[in-house]
C-alpha cells in the first residue's frame, strides 16, 4: 500500500470502516481483510520507525484505532 502521508492512513482507515459495513460473507471478509492487513502493517511500520512525532504520530494512532473498529464491524457478518 503506497501511502505518503499519515493523513492518507487516516483516510484509508475511514474508507475501510465504511467498506466493513458492506461485508456480507466470507469472500467479502477475506477481500476486506487483505486490505486491512496491508494498512495495518503500513501503520505499524511507521509507528515502529520512530520517525513520526506530534500530529503525525497522533494520526497514525487514530488510523490504528479506526482500523480496530472496522475489524469489529467487518466480523459482524458471521453473526447474521
Amino acid at each position: 500500500m503506497k501511502l505518503t502521508t499519515t493523513t492518507q492512513c487516516v483516510a484509508t482507515a475511514k474508507q475501510l470502516l465504511k467498506d466493513a459495513k458492506s461485508v456480507n460473507n466470507k469472500q467479502d471478509h477475506a477481500t476486506w481483510w487483505d486490505k486491512k492487513v496491508e494498512l495495518f502493517w503500513t501503520i505499524q511500520d511507521a509507528l515502529e520507525s520512530g520517525r513520526f512525532v506530534g500530529e503525525a504520530y497522533d494520526e497514525l494512532w487514530e488510523a490504528k484505532h479506526i482500523l480496530n473498529e472496522a475489524e469489529s464491524v467487518a466480523g459482524r457478518y458471521a453473526n447474521d
